[in-house]
């Protein structure tokens, strides 16, 4: 068989590609090869973020779910951090806070101590822990750190009555009130002002500038101060009062008490009484320079008004103003200028209402003017206190005169007490105690009827005498009367017609 032919191919040689063309096709197989990178990329990127979003759901309805039935972050329960408590460990939390609770005061001296459970401290916690439960809104959890209200309300209270013993009993407190009953010495009055005012015994420290007096004063704590703050803080759960830092020391004059003290007294010396006459004229008149003296303090602060040292002003008083038995100065019809005393005519004070009505002006811190009250008044105010309408009687002239409104109405002679038979007048002003008509005068040896009786000295008065055929001169020597002024008829019934009850007869 023979050999197959062998046919050689003669081909051109492929002509060799350029150094562009190389770069191009290059450039293309990076850039297909850098898409498939961030394709790879991309995929990768949201597979994290899917994985991401299921997390955060997962851990949102977690915290929904856990916050259904726990406090929210951020809560804040009067100061007791309840985040993330269930309600019955929150409720034990804010228990068991109220339970050992300590109140501490910080003194200059040291710190005291205001234990909860002598105070009878409770609160609402169960009410209010579920209140705050109630209101969160579990689906915001993680916004409520932000938006929480801190100022969750928590009702706390206490015995108030033995907060403030306890107050009281504090060694701070204790030592101001003990110091400020000792400053009651310090309170004087100054007669230049006419007021009470605090001192301080600054005569060692005279020549120190004010700043250094000032330090060199008793420093006292400012009790209501004090006190608000302790209420305050203890309502809040507080824990912690620095008296020097809260500005609770003061000097005593700064004190409440004190400045009430002070306010007090000068309300009191502010008061003035000025009594008048009928004239209009200054009788006598009260004010700082005396109530100053009448005024006494506690203690406690208590401030009393001496009411035997008004008793002894007024005792005074009624010496200017009472005129009855007192010695009188008169120009009688004969033109005489006498001096009469005795009798029961002219003023009496009431003393007793007098006494009152000073002590409640004081009270008041008022200024008025006035005249006392009396018991008995006469017609004139005054020494010369018998006015223009009076019944004039001397006994040694056996004469009367009666004046109405200064007019002289009728004088008459008349026949008074046999003095040789004990039976004589008796001297002095009189007021006229009655009037009345066919009276009938008994005595011890007679029974005599009378058309008119003017009583004006227990049984002695001013009647007609018609069983008489004269009068006047020296009759009554030998032949008086029991004491009475025996009188014409006629000129008793003149004298009557005029005169009223409480006139003054005058006897000399």
């Amino acid at each position: 068989m023979a050999e197959p032919e062998t046919i050689i191919e003669n081909k051109e040689p492929a002509e060799e590609k350029s150094l562009s063309e190389k770069a191009i096709e290059i450039k293309n197989i990076q850039d297909r090869m850098e898409k498939r990178r961030e394709k790879r990329h991309r995929n990768k990127i949201i597979s994290v973020a899917v994985l991401c979003s299921i997390a955060v759901l997962g851990l949102y309805f977690g915290g929904v779910k856990f916050y259904d039935n726990h406090f929210c972050p951020g809560t804040i329960i009067k100061g007791i951090h309840c985040s993330n408590m269930t309600l019955d460990a929150a409720e034990e939390k804010i228990a068991q806070r109220i339970s050992d609770y300590k109140y501490y005061v910080k003194t200059k001296s040291g710190t005291e101590e205001i234990i909860g459970k002598d105070i009878e401290l409770s609160c609402n916690s169960s009410e209010a822990a579920a209140d705050v439960m109630r209101r969160q809104n579990p689906w915001i959890w993680f916004l409520s750190a932000a938006i929480q209200d801190n100022n969750i309300s928590l009702e706390v209270s206490y015995n108030e009555e033995l907060l403030y013993n306890k107050f009281k009993a504090l060694s701070c407190v204790q030592e101001t009130e003990a110091e400020i009953r000792s400053s009651i010495d310090n309170v004087v009055f100054n007669e230049e002002t006419h007021t009470f005012i605090y001192t301080y015994d600054d005569v060692a420290y005279a020549s120190a500038p004010q700043e250094a007096l000032n330090k060199a004063k008793p420093q006292i704590v400012d009790r209501d101060k004090t006190y608000t703050y302790i209420k305050n803080d203890i309502n809040s759960l507080k824990k912690n009062l620095n008296l020097e830092y809260k500005g609770c020391y003061i000097n005593i004059e700064a004190d409440v008490g004190m400045s009430d003290l002070l306010n007090r007294m000068n309300k009191l010396v502010s008061a003035k009484i000025f009594y008048k006459n009928d004239a209009g004229e200054d009788v006598a008149y009260i004010d700082a320079g005396s109530i100053n003296q009448w005024l006494t303090v506690d203690e406690e602060f208590n401030i009393a008004i001496s009411k035997e040292m008004i008793t002894e002003y007024v005792d005074a008083l009624a010496v200017k103003y009472n005129t009855v038995g007192k010695e009188r100065n008169f120009k009688n019809s004969l033109g005489q200028d006498i001096t009469i005393s005795g009798g029961d005519y002219g003023w009496i004070m009431n003393e007793e209402t007098e006494e009152q009505i000073i002590e409640d002006t004081i009270n008041k811190g008022e200024t008025i003017e006035r005249k006392p009250e009396f018991k008995q008044t006469a017609q004139v105010m005054g020494t010369s206190d018998v006015g223009g309408t009076y019944a004039e009687i001397s006994i040694n002239e056996q004469k009367i005169w009666f004046y109405k409104d200064g007019n002289l109405v009728v004088t008459s002679s008349i026949v008074t007490g046999n003095p040789y038979l004990g039976n004589q007048t008796n001297i002095g002003v009189y007021k006229l105690k009655s009037r009345e008509k066919n009276a009938v005068l008994v005595g011890a040896d007679y029974r005599t009827p009378v058309s008119y009786w003017m009583p004006f000295n227990r049984g002695q008065g001013m009647h007609d005498a018609t069983w008489r055929g004269r009068f006047g001169g020296q009759i009554y020597k030998g032949n008086g009367s029991h004491g009475c002024v025996n009188l014409p008829l006629s000129v008793a019934a003149e004298i009557y017609k005029n005169i009223t009850v409480g006139d003054p007869v005058i006897v000399y």
